[in-house]
């Protein structure tokens, strides 16, 4: 009986941890600073951020959101990752050639991989079209 307790336990306290935490008023925080600092951060800073950012996606694992849960924490992720990706520009610009040319890089694979874009969200809703037709 005693595991049975621990297990039930240890799973009230995860649903108690989940429910209570916001991924996306994390994420929300997190992209507020950016949009007040990111201009003046240094490396050291934006390893801070980073590591704040992975923090947040580590403590989501084991939790289930809802889907206006799901796509608020998606939302805030782009902003995130938007400020991110824009303050290792700065950052690269600052450093020199060597960055610079290793930011033409990063360019170049987001072109690859995502395109214009459109690609991305013609699939995307393919995919809802295709889930929400399903529920007819």
């Amino acid at each position: 009986m005693k595991p049975n307790l621990f297990i039930i336990t240890l799973a009230a306290v995860v649903l108690t941890a989940c429910s209570s935490y916001s991924p996306a008023a994390e994420f929300s925080g997190i992209a507020d600073e950016l949009e007040q600092n990111s201009q003046t951060y240094t490396a050291d800073d934006w390893a801070g951020i980073i590591s704040q950012y992975e923090s947040i996606i580590e403590s989501m694992q084991g939790c289930e959101y809802s889907d206006e849960e799901l796509q608020e924490i998606g939302r805030q992720q782009g902003r995130c990752l938007a400020y991110i990706t824009k303050g290792y520009a700065i950052l690269a610009a600052k450093k020199g050639a060597g960055y610079l040319n290793q930011l033409k890089g990063l360019v170049e694979g987001f072109e690859q991989e995502l395109g214009d874009g459109e690609e991305i969200v013609n699939s995307v809703e393919g995919l809802l079209e295709g889930i929400l037709g399903g529920n007819d």
